[in-house]
């Protein structure tokens, strides 16, 4: 554990990986964990799977936490299946 109050991320992911030598880290979060990796420019990659589904309820925002709710990503790759889905990878752009 690193912190005391909170989560130190930056310090939990070097211990990851300089100690247990990780060197990819999966997050299947909700949007308290995003924002937090994506205001600590934390996160490499977004990797979404795009349902032909529409959900009920609009929000204003996608993440929570001190991430602005607009954040530029660039397509890294996509791939559409068969039954709709789709795999979209994104970098935040530098």
């Amino acid at each position: 554990m690193t912190g005391t109050e909170r989560v130190d991320l930056a310090a939990a992911l070097e211990i990851l990986g300089g100690r247990a030598g990780v060197e990819v880290v999966r997050v299947d979060s909700g949007g308290a964990l995003i924002g937090a990796l994506l205001g600590a420019g934390l996160l490499d990659e977004v990797s979404l799977l795009v349902h032909p589904r529409l959900p009920g309820v609009r929000t204003h925002r996608l993440w929570h936490g001190s991430a602005p709710a607009a954040i530029r990503f660039d397509l890294i790759a996509s791939r559409a299946f068969e039954d709709g889905v789709v795999w979209l990878r994104y970098r935040p752009a530098r």
